[in-house]
Protein backbone atom coordinates (compact mmCIF):
# COMPACT_ATOMS: atom_id res chain seq x y z
CA UNK A 1 0.00 0.00 0.00
CA UNK A 2 1.41 3.41 -1.06
CA UNK A 3 0.51 7.00 -0.49
CA UNK A 4 1.64 10.45 -2.04
CA UNK A 5 3.60 12.39 0.80
CA UNK A 6 5.26 15.58 0.22
CA UNK A 7 5.28 14.91 -3.48
CA UNK A 8 6.84 11.67 -3.10
CA UNK A 9 5.35 7.97 -2.84
CA UNK A 10 5.70 6.52 0.67
CA UNK A 11 4.98 2.64 1.42
CA UNK A 12 3.71 1.55 5.13
CA UNK A 13 7.50 0.75 5.99
CA UNK A 14 7.65 4.47 6.08
CA UNK A 15 5.16 4.96 8.21
CA UNK A 16 6.57 2.38 10.51
CA UNK A 17 9.62 4.59 10.72
CA UNK A 18 7.23 7.47 12.15
CA UNK A 19 7.16 9.20 8.82
CA UNK A 20 3.32 9.96 8.78
CA UNK A 21 2.52 9.40 12.01
CA UNK A 22 5.73 11.36 13.55
CA UNK A 23 3.92 14.22 11.45
CA UNK A 24 0.77 13.34 13.38
CA UNK A 25 2.31 13.94 15.91
CA UNK A 26 4.27 16.97 15.41
CA UNK A 27 0.55 18.44 14.61
CA UNK A 28 -1.21 17.39 17.67
CA UNK A 29 1.73 19.19 19.73
CA UNK A 30 1.41 22.64 17.82
CA UNK A 31 -2.27 22.25 18.15
CA UNK A 32 -1.83 21.64 22.10
CA UNK A 33 0.47 24.79 22.07
CA UNK A 34 -2.34 27.12 20.15
CA UNK A 35 -4.65 25.17 22.92
CA UNK A 36 -2.92 26.60 25.60
CA UNK A 37 -1.91 30.18 24.50
CA UNK A 38 -5.81 30.45 23.91
CA UNK A 39 -6.33 29.66 27.39
CA UNK A 40 -3.80 31.66 28.90
CA UNK A 41 -5.17 34.41 26.62
CA UNK A 42 -8.77 33.95 27.76
CA UNK A 43 -7.99 33.49 31.62
CA UNK A 44 -5.68 36.69 31.27
CA UNK A 45 -8.81 38.53 29.68
CA UNK A 46 -11.23 37.54 31.98
CA UNK A 47 -8.88 37.15 34.97
CA UNK A 48 -9.31 33.53 35.70
CA UNK A 49 -5.85 32.69 37.42
CA UNK A 50 -7.16 28.96 37.49
CA UNK A 51 -8.10 28.72 33.55
CA UNK A 52 -4.28 31.15 32.85
CA UNK A 53 -2.39 28.52 34.51
CA UNK A 54 -3.86 25.87 32.53
CA UNK A 55 -3.24 27.24 29.34
CA UNK A 56 0.41 27.79 30.63
CA UNK A 57 0.60 23.53 31.68
CA UNK A 58 -1.02 22.87 27.93
CA UNK A 59 1.37 25.38 25.96
CA UNK A 60 4.46 23.69 27.90
CA UNK A 61 3.22 20.00 27.08
CA UNK A 62 3.15 20.82 23.91
CA UNK A 63 6.32 22.98 23.48
CA UNK A 64 7.92 19.88 25.35
CA UNK A 65 6.68 17.05 23.17
CA UNK A 66 7.78 19.51 20.43
CA UNK A 67 11.31 19.33 21.72
CA UNK A 68 10.86 15.40 21.73
CA UNK A 69 9.79 14.66 18.22
CA UNK A 70 12.70 17.06 17.54
CA UNK A 71 15.30 15.19 19.17
CA UNK A 72 13.81 11.60 17.75
CA UNK A 73 14.45 13.48 14.35
CA UNK A 74 17.95 14.61 14.81
CA UNK A 75 18.99 11.12 16.27
CA UNK A 76 17.13 9.45 13.01
CA UNK A 77 19.32 11.86 10.84
CA UNK A 78 22.13 10.65 12.68
CA UNK A 79 21.59 6.81 12.25
CA UNK A 80 21.08 7.74 8.79
CA UNK A 81 24.50 9.84 8.16
CA UNK A 82 26.37 7.06 9.74
CA UNK A 83 25.40 4.17 7.33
Amino acid sequence: MEWGFGGRRVGVGVVAEGGIMGFLDKVKNRAEQFKGQAKEAVGKDGRDNRMQAEGRVDRLKGSVKQAGEHLKDAAKDLRRGSK
